[in-house]
């Protein structure tokens, strides 16, 4: 075996045996305060919804915007569990939260 073919070897042991890093550690460190910062909204979102009238025939769609909220915090989550250089199929946002008809109880 010729000492070039040897070296080749290694290099390419080498490279299959170093794991490869998806992200930074200070990409990490933010990613992981944008999810406490999501924690922080939804804590938000939830007390805007508590104070909502409830008797009113309009009203903004909280829901919605809990399912997004979550959606985009478990998207940021798992690309902490496992990062990927190749992006994920996501679910879209519904991204409307306007006023919708609240349904009437009989």
């Amino acid at each position: 075996m010729k000492a070039g073919q040897v070296l080749a070897g290694l290099v390419l042991a080498g490279w299959t045996a170093v794991p490869v890093l998806a992200m930074s550690e200070h990409e990490r460190a933010l990613l992981e305060q944008l999810v406490r910062e999501v924690d922080q909204l939804k804590v938000l979102v939830a007390d805007a919804q508590s104070h909502s009238l409830a008797g009113s025939h309009l009203a903004f769609n909280y829901g919605a915007l809990h399912l997004d909220i979550d959606r985009i915090r478990e998207g940021i989550l798992s690309h902490l569990r496992q990062p990927s250089r190749l992006p994920r199929s996501l679910p879209p946002l519904r991204a409307e939260y306007g006023w919708w008809e609240r349904p009437e109880h009989d």
